[in-house]
């Protein structure tokens, strides 16, 4: 979605508030009407026209309100077990024999394994994850520190090839995830086959093993696929992570904030806003990229900077390359919703003001001004939502954006014929601009 209007549709102002579009099946929620106000330009934010007792007492009112609905629906949200870690330690030694490349090749594992992967954290997480295998390894053949790391790989492979098996089996027995076996098996996957490169002995007894991890590889892929089909919209809907109604019922949940989001943005006029009142208004901004905008991966997102906010508002869009599978899909466009342009105009501007603002400067600063850290964007939106009841993810956004777009395909109001984006963007930002 764009910043940047047609002549032929109305300026997004953050202090007006207009009847939403409503949902255009039957079985879905509509979205409920908010009177209408007169349209006042977006410099008007602010103005002398709303006194500061007034927009006070509105950004109490709302914090009231929304404190209220939160300790209300709360409960509604089960508490679902969280993810088990792994026990097993990290084997420094074997850190250091991965990292290193004392064999004849030159070629440590760490490098096999940068020249795939393209984030500095999914390469560090596989290293530790093959080293607590090589703990596990470790404590059950009673061997300790006195092996040396690649002799205790060889003899594994060589005479105790079970232990693969028994070690997927053993984290599944702790309770892990069979996702999250599956990660750490595709992390074996590649030490056994960066072994079979660099040594030059064994390399049948290599290729067996390989061959013995595809087969738990496609077995535990067959339970996750199973696991992943049973979560239906119904168990879903049941958890609180998804909203019944799709998205013109999110949207709904993000029309009844908009009044909060309003008059935080009027205090910014008289007052700085405080560490929460921020925090909560960044993951307002944040969380409209995926209920009125079609965007994926939150990454891109999170690393935005001011130059690339300049990059949308010349050209309605931003390409990053900074995702998880940008080696395979290159670029991923990132689609700005209106409001944007509302959060950096008054809401960004008091944690990086503008006498220090620069292109490099990152888009959605933490309250200290800081860069946000792995995984906050995906807390903040989440913490929008929570006031309502609901346990909902970026990832959930996605797939509740993506089963839209495809009802409305099947009901025939976009079509994969011309131009399907310009339909989505048109049908999203009539949504937007009538807030």
């Amino acid at each position: 979605m764009s910043l940047v209007n047609s002549p032929a549709e109305a300026e997004i102002s953050p202090s007006v508030s207009e009847t939403p579009l409503v949902s255009e099946s039957s079985s879905l929620v509509s979205v409920p009407e908010i009177p209408e106000v007169p349209e006042v330009p977006d410099n008007s934010i602010g103005s002398s026209a709303e006194s500061y007792d007034s927009i006070s007492t509105r950004v109490f009112e709302e914090e009231r309100r929304l404190n209220n609905l939160l300790l209300q629906n709360d409960q509604l949200i089960p508490k679902n077990p969280k993810k088990i870690p792994c026990s097993l330690p990290i084997d420094n030694a074997a850190m250091k024999y991965f990292e290193s490349s004392s064999n004849g090749l030159k070629i440590s594992f760490h490098t096999y394994i940068v020249e795939r992967r393209d984030s500095k954290i999914s390469t560090l997480a596989l290293l530790q994850q093959c080293t607590q295998f090589v703990s596990y390894l470790k404590i059950t053949l009673k061997v300790g520190n006195t092996i040396q790391i690649p002799d205790l790989l060889v003899d594994v492979v060589v005479n105790h090839f079970l232990l693969f098996h028994q070690f997927f089996q053993y984290l599944r027995d702790h309770g892990l995830q069979t996702s999250t076996i599956l990660i750490r098996l595709n992390a074996i996957y590649h030490l056994m086959h960066w072994m079979r490169l660099t040594s030059t002995q064994h390399f049948v007894e290599f290729s067996h093993i390989i061959e013995r991890l595809s087969i738990d590889r496609n077995r535990y892929n067959a339970i996750t696929s199973r696991n992943q089909k049973s979560k239906t919209l119904e168990s879903l809907i049941e958890k609180r992570q998804w909203v019944e109604g799709g998205l013109p019922a999110l949207q709904a949940l993000m029309v009844d904030s908009w009044n909060y989001f309003d008059a935080l943005v009027s205090l910014t006029k008289y007052q700085q806003l405080t560490s929460h009142q921020y925090s909560w208004a960044l993951g307002y901004t944040l969380a409209t990229f995926w209920v009125y905008a079609v965007n994926a991966r939150a990454k891109s997102i999170e690393l935005m900077t001011k130059k690339h906010f300049d990059e949308i508002l010349q050209n309605q869009f931003h390409l990053s390359s900074k995702f998880k599978t940008s080696s395979t899909y290159g670029y991923q466009i990132v689609s700005a919703p209106d409001i944007l342009k509302i959060y950096v105009n008054h809401i960004r501007k008091q944690r990086i003001p503008e006498d220090i603002d620069s292109d490099d400067a990152t888009l959605f600063p933490t309250y200290n001004g800081t860069p946000l850290s792995k995984g906050e964007v995906n807390k903040k939106v989440n913490s929008v939502f929570k006031k309502y009841g609901y346990d909902i993810c970026i990832t959930k956004l996605r797939d509740m954006m993506s089963t839209h777009i495809e009802d409305l395909h099947q009901s025939g109001q976009i079509s994969e014929t011309g131009n399907y984006s310009h339909l989505i963007y048109l049908h999203v930002h009539q949504i937007i601009t009538n807030l």
